[in-house]
Order: structure tokens, then C-alpha cells, then sequence
């Protein structure tokens, strides 16, 4: 008698561990609940949960209305100064560009017409040097004997040529022509001779 007694305490212990191990793993069992359990399994004395009181909001009155529609009305007017001061920020930067990029404009034409005035005056320059050189050369081969000349001639361009003989006086001209003596010399007096009379220069071919 007594060991049926004892199995069938033993098979009702487990059935409440496992209920007990089902509601932890399941989370339905909270702490205060635990804390029932634990003490009915040790025979202690229940003592009732105290009782959860429910918190009532209490209506708002007209002046918690007013100051709350104010703070909001307050808080609306500090957002709104922040966005005019942005604004203003924004439309200060879009003028500094706007005077920056007119400036740049303006620079770069002005750097546009030093550039043209550069490019004018050393072009003038250029040919006042080239000028020069060229009454210095005229001067010299005017100096030179006919022979030494013709050396010279023989390396120039014929356009080079026909340029110093129309500088140069018919009868100067002509004694350097009457030197070209070989085959080579005589097509370079040629074809100068030939230049000169398509720019309606004098004829120094001595007809």
C-alpha cells in the first residue's frame, strides 16, 4: 500500500514539474507566478498579488490646451527662423557665385584681349626685326662682289631671292644675274626671272 502511494506521488510530482517546465519554456510562466509555485510546492502560505492600479489620464483643461498649443506655436517659430536663416545663408552663397562667375567671365576676356594684343605686337616686332635684317642684308650684298652674292643667292629660296632683287637697283641686279654660269645656275636665274615678271618686276634677263 504504502509504495503505491509513494509512485503515485512520484508521478504526480513529475506532471507538475513538467507543466512547471512547459510554462517557462513557453514564457506564460512570470516571476510572480513562479514565485506561487515554488512556494505551494514547498507548502508555504499564498499571499494574493497586490492588486495593479490603473493610471487615468485626467482630461486636459483649457489652459494645459492653451500652453501646449503654445509651446508647439513656440517650437513652430524657432523652426521657422531656422529655415529664414538657411534661406538667407543659401541666397548669400548663390550671390557670392554669381559675382564669381561674372568675374571669371570678365577676367577671362580681358585675358582673351592681352593675349590678341601680345600676339599683335610681337607679330609687329617680328617684322620690324625681319625688316631690319632684311635692309641690313640688302645693304651688305650691295657691298659684295656679284660672285659672293650669287653664292648666296644659290642658297635662298627663289621667293627669297626675287625679293632682295627687286630691293635692289636694275644694274646691281644684273651683274649678279650675269655670273650664274652653270646648269644649276642658270635654272635658279631662271625661275626668279620668271617670278619677277609674273609680279610685273622690271626685266633683268637683258632683252
Amino acid at each position: 500500500m504504502l509504495k503505491i502511494v509513494a509512485m503515485v506521488l512520484s508521478v504526480m510530482s513529475l506532471a507538475v514539474l513538467g507543466l512547471v517546465g512547459y510554462a517557462l519554456a513557453s514564457g506564460r510562466l512570470d516571476g510572480q507566478a513562479r514565485g506561487q509555485y515554488l512556494a505551494t510546492w514547498r507548502g508555504e502560505h499564498l499571499v494574493a498579488p497586490a492588486a495593479t492600479e490603473e493610471v487615468v489620464e485626467a482630461e486636459e483643461g483649457p489652459s494645459q490646451a492653451s500652453e501646449r498649443i503654445a509651446r508647439l506655436e513656440r517650437h513652430r517659430e524657432v523652426l521657422s527662423r531656422e529655415q529664414q536663416r538657411d534661406l538667407e545663408a543659401l541666397r548669400g552663397m548663390q550671390t557670392t557665385l554669381r559675382a564669381s562667375q561674372a568675374k571669371l567671365a570678365s577676367d577671362e576676356r580681358q585675358l582673351a584681349a592681352d593675349r590678341e594684343a601680345f600676339e599683335s605686337q610681337l607679330a609687329a616686332y617680328n617684322e620690324r626685326a625681319q625688316e631690319a635684317g632684311f635692309q641690313k642684308a640688302l645693304e651688305t650684298y650691295s657691298m659684295m662682289k656679284p660672285k659672293l652674292v650669287r653664292d648666296d643667292f644659290m642658297k635662298l629660296s627663289d621667293t627669297e631671292v626675287v625679293r632682295y632683287v627687286q630691293a635692289m637697283r636694275a644694274e646691281t641686279s644684273k651683274k649678279i644675274f650675269e655670273t650664274f654660269k652653270t646648269v644649276e645656275q642658270q635654272d635658279k636665274r631662271l625661275r626668279v626671272l620668271g617670278l619677277l615678271k609674273q609680279g610685273e618686276a622690271i626685266d633683268l634677263s637683258g632683252n
